[in-house]
């Protein structure tokens, strides 16, 4: 468990914030690939949490050294 960030293959931010077996799982932020912030919140095992909902996030994590 810890923090990390994933990029496109452009360079731009995927997700940045807490991560657990390779996922986003806690606090993050997610962004298009133009840069824009498109949620901000909580995530479990690689998905969104929208209240109660679970949506479906396609990155991998790496851990920030």
């Amino acid at each position: 468990h810890g923090t990390g960030k994933s990029y496109y293959e452009n360079g731009q931010l995927i997700y940045e914030g807490d991560i657990q077996y390779g996922k986003s799982h806690g606090t993050g932020k997610s962004y298009d690939k133009t840069g824009q912030l498109i949620y901000e919140g909580k995530f479990q095992n690689g998905e969104y949490i929208i209240d109660n909902l679970m949506v479906l996030v396609n990155c991998i994590m790496a851990l920030d050294n």
